[in-house]
């Protein structure tokens, strides 16, 4: 067969634009990364400095423009028409290049009526303006009656343009106008923020997350088999973007602390995949989707591919436990490559060599939540069998209004030691089987949130709580008639079992007893 047999029909512009992600912040995404690898090439040649290097992305919601802007390379004037205007034929190198498909910038095309590159490259005097128009693009795709293939198509909404510049002058920027409104969120600034803080290349928070330097320091004390960890400059309406991990996450009134971070290599038969770094937490519940930093995410080139959810897949039980971590997982083989859409890599050996490696961290961080359950559970019960002993000491130094006759006093005294002996045994039952666990405990990442989930729960007291003597003293109801006396005991018998709210039910019998003195 002869290559004029062959015809691209239009429809795969469909595909490549409007069809190719799930997600409508992947855009974003995708003029990061390719920014990105410009400003590589720039500092690699010496035409600018890393401190030099940025990204710069305008969200504008009233006039409903994206424009996204880095400072590196740019495109010179004799090649921009082979770069620009190729589609999927990128040069870039797939082991070394974040963005290599040669179709990721067609992305914003789905979401606006018309897309501007704009690129000028040091030494060139005039800067090349290519005009897509996105609204024609969507109407020839969806004529069924034109027999256009797909490159007359793009002849048909594309323009090239020039206008002078400074020869110094070198940038790339792509601009988005008319963002559609079924695409608003788009021009959400915090979201935007939010997104771009957990998947663009970006590096940590100093301040507000405290392991930063055990992760740097790690990295670079495994140079040799793993690459530094690449971060960029990049801006949001001027605003710095950072990690968004912080070391106390917030959502709906509850807190967690990370209180620890460990890091490994990730290793398979020797050869070297990759690396992680896991955030050490009580483990004390699952961290739902408002916490939005949580999930251990998978990078390559410290971009996140796929979603937060991305590697429930290689977790035991449909992925539960990854809801109880926060981490990263970066992949440096340079045989593990990312789809198209970079939700995950492409299946081939060394993809499954990964998942084989993973499947065994993971199914290990799984068993210390089940450990870290029945831990906090142990610790619920001594801490529940605690307040017992409290209230009664309490009631019999006299604070909470004491008690009200000498049964009451028996009764509670009598609780209150078999409270503190239910104490002394889930103490015994807890230290046993937190020995036990870290004996059985087969790698040095369980050992380290192990130690975090005993040393950070919720301090239960000491076997030496003791209970206090009961004493000669006047009770509440001493001054009542022992009709008065007797009917108290019924309302108390009945008010306790309808008011689970103790506070509430010690203010309404005093009530009651006051007005029962009355008519003693």
């Amino acid at each position: 067969m002869e290559s004029k047999d062959f015809v691209f029909g239009k429809g795969i512009l469909f595909r490549l634009t409007t069809g190719l992600y799930k997600n409508e912040f992947v855009l974003y995404r995708e003029y990061v990364q390719n920014a990105a690898d410009s400003i590589d090439a720039a500092i690699e040649c010496g035409l600018m400095d890393e401190r030099d290097a940025q990204i710069s992305i305008t969200v504008d919601r009233e006039k409903r423009r994206i424009v996204i802007r880095d400072n590196a390379m740019g495109i010179p004037s004799k090649d921009v028409k082979r770069m620009l205007c190729n589609v999927g034929n990128s040069v870039k190198d797939s082991r070394k290049h974040k963005g290599f498909m040669g179709i990721g910038r067609l992305g914003g095309l789905g979401y606006c009526d018309k897309m501007v590159f704009e690129t000028t490259s040091k030494g060139d005097s005039e800067v090349n303006i290519i005009s897509w128009n996105a609204s024609s693009l969507r109407k020839l795709i969806d004529d069924k009656t034109g027999d256009d293939d797909a490159v007359s198509v793009l002849v048909q909404v594309t323009k090239h343009t020039t206008r002078k510049c400074n020869e110094l002058d070198h940038y790339f920027q792509v601009t988005l106008e008319g963002i559609s409104e079924t695409s608003d969120e788009l021009l959400d600034e915090e979201a935007v923020k939010q997104y771009l803080r957990m998947v663009a290349p970006v590096g940590f928070n100093y301040s507000a997350f405290l392991h930063k330097k055990k992760i740097a320091d790690f990295v670079q004390a495994h140079r040799k088999e793993i690459p530094s960890l690449c971060s960029y400059n990049v801006f949001v309406n001027n605003d710095l973007i950072l990690k968004g991990y912080a070391h106390t996450l917030c959502y709906n009134g509850k807190e967690v602390k990370v209180e620890d971070v460990h890091c490994d290599l990730l290793k398979q038969n020797g050869i070297v995949i990759g690396w992680y770094w896991i955030g050490c937490t009580t483990l004390e519940f699952a961290l739902t989707k408002g916490f939005w930093q949580s999930g251990i995410r998978l990078r390559r080139g410290n971009i996140q591919i796929g979603e937060r959810e991305t590697l429930k897949q290689l977790w035991p039980e449909n992925g539960r436990g990854n809801n109880y971590y926060i981490g990263e997982v970066h992949i440096t083989d340079p045989e593990i490559l990312p789809t198209a859409q970079r939700d995950y890599f492409v299946t081939n050996v060394a993809c499954r060599r990964m998942e084989k490696c993973l499947r065994k961290l993971f199914d290990s961080l799984w068993r210390m939540c089940r450990a870290a359950s029945d831990n906090n559970s142990i610790v619920r019960q001594i801490n529940a069998q605690a307040k017992i002993i409290t209230d009664f000491n309490a009631k019999e130094s006299g604070k909470d209004g004491g008690f009200s006759n000498q049964n009451e006093e028996k009764r509670q005294h009598t609780k209150a030691e078999q409270a503190q002996k239910t104490i002394q045994k889930l103490q015994s039952q807890l230290e046993e089987k937190q020995k036990k666990q870290l004996e059985k405990s087969e790698s040095s990442v369980t050992k380290v949130i192990l130690k975090t989930v005993y040393s950070h729960q919720q301090e239960p007291p000491k076997k030496t709580v003791t209970v206090a003597k009961p004493a000669q003293k006047e009770y509440l109801d001493d001054q009542l008639s022992d009709e008065g006396q007797q009917i108290m005991v019924i309302v108390q018998k009945v008010l306790k079992a309808r008011i689970p709210d103790e506070e509430e039910c010690t203010v309404i019998l005093n009530e009651i007893r006051a007005q029962v003195k009355k008519i003693s």
